[in-house]
Formats: C-alpha cells, structure tokens, sequence
C-alpha cells in the first residue's frame, strides 16, 4: 500500500505540473503496476477484478442512460450515487 501511495503521490504531480504525456504515461504505469503487484499480492487476480469494474461501471452508464444522461463531470455526483447502489446491489 505504501508504494501505490507514492505512486499516487507521483501521479498527482505530474497532474499539477506542466508535464509532458510521457510522464504521465510513465507515472500512470507505474501506478498500474503497483496496483497489479497489490492484486497478487491479496491473491486476486488483477484482470478479473478490472473486468468486474468495468462491468460495475456499465451499470453506471445504463443507468445514466436510462435517464438521458451521459458520463461527465456535470454528472459526477449522480454517478457516485449510482457507483454505490451498483456496489452494494453485488454478491462476493
């Protein structure tokens, strides 16, 4: 956990800097690799658990659908919302 939270630190200042899209795409690999090394770690398997976000995260975009709406920063607090119920709306 101590390195995805340096990573996350490193990503949040290539965000807050002028930095070039390397960097980012350097920092954000890193992130990701950090994260894959945590999933091992727990014993999870890293692709079954972003396939599981992704279809967590259809949900979310059915629903805003549903409604005639789309993802975005003006639906945000909505997309939480829905984030939530889909979460909780899961078996493990």
């Amino acid at each position: 956990m101590a390195k995805i939270e340096e990573e996350i630190s490193e990503c949040r200042a290539v965000l807050s800097e002028d930095a070039s899209q390397q960097a980012r795409l350097h920092e954000l690999g890193d992130l990701l690799f950090s994260c894959v090394n945590l999933a091992q770690h727990l014993d999870v398997d890293p692709e079954l658990a972003l396939e599981a976000a992704n279809r967590r995260f259809a949900e979310v975009e059915r629903k805003l659908r549903a409604q005639g709406l789309q993802p975005g920063p003006e639906t945000r607090a909505l997309m939480e919302v829905y984030w939530d119920q889909v979460k909780a709306g899961e078996s493990l």
